[in-house]
């Protein structure tokens, strides 16, 4: 792990600072996997076939980022292959791409980039993805044990705040475009609008039919974070107890 981190270390000394970050998200109601299990199983109990699509569709994704350019024209790349507590396996990845296609407008990060909910009569095929796969929460009020909840707020700020273009904040880092459209869809009985859609990309996430996170981030910290278990302590795990 710590060959690895420095081996990373060494490409962004060379292409420099990453251009976009992507969390690739294994989804155990895809189609492959529910044809392949036997009566009466459940995804949670085939690691292995779980394991063999989420590999052939990360694959395939790597595939469509750095030799279809589906974002832009690619440098370089690294990704990191995690299991989540939960079991679901993900992918961390970090993107370089060439200078004439790196994100320096708020046009480009717009092109690229989306963070509300697809118009459900003209595309309806993503409408249904995002509001299934890329909705945060519902967190807050509604759901104060909710795993991002710290002492009463919502560690990843959500819901945002209703913005009409996207701007930079105070560390030079995009905040995305949530505009008012009144489009909203129901989680878990609680109707959620633009201001809980996670950023991602529309073309990935209609595609594979997963939790796609897409962010531009060009911080050499986020080499830290791919190889956190090298920093972080003893595994953890939550729990709470009612009457």
């Amino acid at each position: 792990m710590v060959q690895n981190y420095q081996d990373a270390m060494a490409i962004c000394r060379w292409a420099g600072c990453s251009d976009a970050f992507v969390t690739f998200t294994c989804n155990p109601q895809w189609l492959e996997i529910k044809r392949a299990l036997l009566l009466g199983q459940q995804p949670q109990d085939r690691p292995d076939l779980v394991t063999q699509v989420f590999k052939i569709k990360l694959k395939e994704s790597i595939n469509d980022i750095h030799k279809k350019h589906i974002l832009g024209c690619t440098i370089a790349g690294i990704y990191v292959v995690e299991f989540q507590k939960r079991g679901l396996s993900h992918a961390h990845i970090l993107i370089f791409f060439t200078e004439d296609c790196k994100p320096h407008t708020v046009e480009d990060v717009d092109r690229m980039i989306s963070a509300e909910l697809p118009n459900s009569e003209t595309n309806k095929l993503a409408h249904e993805t995002v509001a299934r796969c890329t909705m945060h929460g519902p967190c807050g009020a509604a759901f104060p044990n909710a795993l991002c909840m710290e002492e009463g707020k919502c560690k990843k700020q959500y819901p945002r705040k209703f913005q009409s273009e996207i701007v930079t904040d105070v560390n030079g880092y995009p905040i995305y475009r949530h505009r008012d459209t009144g489009h909203t869809v129901v989680v878990h009985g609680i109707e959620l609008d633009n201001r809980w859609v996670v950023p991602h990309n529309v073309y990935l996430l209609t595609k594979y039919d997963a939790h796609i996170n897409i962010e531009v981030y060009n911080n050499i910290r986020v080499v830290k974070y791919l190889f956190k278990y090298i920093y972080k302590g003893h595994d953890h795990a939550t729990i709470e107890i009612s009457r």
